[in-house]
């Protein structure tokens, strides 16, 4: 069992690595102790290795006994968590929303329609195949044209059905 050694900080302790070295000293693991509700808690916060000190445990201690007091924000290493993997969680939700919203016309009917109006047919056409146009919109508007022109029935109509959709 490791042995708590106590820092010149109140509530910050720190036990050594047994073989680990952070340059000369031994690595050590710092943790502040608190009470909450009554009840004593103590909260690792990582090893010097990783630009721990005691400087900043009783930085981050401070920090969540002053939100207790104000009665906001996290009082617990826990809930600080929680809250930073909520609000990344938020931020890329919103910005797959923004990339979801931004898809042209053409860069739909290339990754998407496309792709599935080909399978199962013998021929496959590729973009490469077609007119290289600087423009990629008149390049998907060519294929489907295409497609109109020498498709069976049903591709004809779900080509038709597209252009419909692209132009309302």
């Amino acid at each position: 069992m490791a042995k708590w050694i106590k820092t010149n900080f109140p509530g910050i302790r720190y036990r050594e690595h047994p073989t680990r070295k952070n340059g000369v000293r031994r690595d050590q693991y710092f943790t502040i102790r608190y009470k909450l509700a009554g009840k004593d808690r103590e909260e690792g916060l990582g090893w010097a290795s990783e630009n721990w000190t005691a400087a900043k445990a009783y930085e981050r201690l401070k920090e969540l006994k002053e939100n207790r007091k104000a009665g906001e924000g996290p009082q617990t290493l826990a809930e600080k968590r929680d809250l930073e993997d909520k609000r990344k969680e938020a931020e890329k939700t919103e910005q797959e929303l923004a990339e979801k919203e931004s898809v042209t016309f053409g860069q739909y009917f290339e990754k998407v329609y496309f792709p599935t109006f080909e399978t199962g047919r013998k021929k496959t056409l590729t973009i490469a195949e077609i007119k290289a146009e600087p423009d990629p919109g008149l390049r998907i508007l060519m294929k489907v044209q295409y497609i109109i022109e020498h498709g069976s029935a049903e591709d004809k109509k779900r080509a038709e059905d597209v252009l419909r959709a692209a132009t309302a």
